[in-house]
């Protein structure tokens, strides 16, 4: 599915009884050799951002970044396509791309790969991405999108931007609008893609973790209907030729991509289950909240429950 990027796919765990003993895996090590401790705290075994001011509710450690590299091999699939913008003759030719949140720049390698010409630089507010070995056209920087950008204004013919629903609160999303803004050139091309929180066709036991997941956000002061709402965030800020592209993810069915679906949905639920138990006490223990896990993956199934992935691209008016 994916291309030769270092893909590796977390095997599903192997479940034991609610009453098992647990056995709390050990703190990931960090890629990234520059990395200073004081930067992180530990929660049952996974590294999470320490500084309070960084909203971001996932953690930051390898098992996240593997995540990360198979979720976009999954988006590439769903959409058969790494973007929507009708950009692919200048980028051909050459231009300066940005992607926001670029996480450990799976998007960003292809991108560089399959368009040598252009040059393609990624931010995100940790250190995930890689140091040394990397395109010559890639470039990364560390930077906070609820805060100026480290680049001159009208820089960019195209900004990527994915999956930040778990990234910013509500007044940081106009903050991050303003300075995307700002930074791309005057008809250039904005793309986010965000998956939808609600399912459809959701049963009871998948609603009652996703109302977990939706009081998490709202709590944090986050968007959790950042998807639906990103097309009036464009027409706000007076985005022109703006296209939505909408395709749905299958839970638990339709063979391969419906597993690794689930699988990503799965490790996402695990990784903010030390935040959600607090509200479900009942979910504190792993093995009972992997049970849990597996039921409603039973019942996704049956239910051929679904989840809506939206592109949406607009371009900034010539001044």
């Amino acid at each position: 599915m994916g291309q030769q990027t270092s893909k590796k796919i977390l095997k599903r765990r192997k479940q034991s009884s609610c009453h098992s003993p647990t056995n709390t895996p050990s703190p990931a090590v960090t890629s990234l050799s520059s990395t200073k401790a004081s930067m992180f705290r530990y929660k049952e075994g996974r590294r999470y951002h320490e500084d309070a001011s960084i909203p971001y509710v996932l953690p930051n450690d390898d098992e996240e970044i593997d995540r990360v590299h198979q979720q976009h091999w999954l988006f590439r699939y769903l959409f058969q396509s790494n973007f929507e913008v009708p950009l692919r003759d200048q980028l051909e030719k050459g231009i300066k791309v940005l992607d926001t949140g670029c996480g450990p720049g799976t998007w960003l390698f292809e991108m560089a790969e399959d368009f040598p010409h252009s040059q393609f630089h990624g931010l995100d507010i940790t250190p995930v991405f890689p140091e040394g070995i990397k395109p010559p056209n890639v470039s990364f920087a560390l930077g906070n999108l609820a805060e100026r950008l480290p680049y001159p204004d009208n820089h960019f013919h195209y900004i990527h931007q994915r999956l930040l629903i778990f990234g910013l609160t509500l007044p940081q999303w106009d903050l991050a609008m303003q300075e995307l803004l700002r930074v791309l050139k005057p008809g250039g091309w904005i793309e986010f893609v965000e998956v939808d929180q609600e399912a459809h066709n959701m049963g009871p036991l998948l609603k009652i973790i996703t109302d977990a997941m939706t009081h998490m956000l709202v709590s944090r002061n986050m968007v959790p209907d950042i998807s639906v709402r990103i097309e009036t965030y464009f027409e706000k800020y007076n985005l022109v030729n703006i296209k939505s592209t909408l395709k749905e993810f299958p839970m638990r069915h339709g063979g391969k991509l419906g597993d690794l679906f689930w699988d990503d949905f799965q490790q996402v639920s695990r990784a903010v289950k030390p935040i959600v138990s607090q509200t479900h006490p009942e979910w504190a223990s792993p093995e009972c909240y992997q049970q849990y896990l597996n039921q409603c993956a039973d019942e996704c199934a049956a239910n051929q429950t679904t989840l809506m992935a939206r592109s949406i691209i607009a371009q900034k008016p010539l001044q």
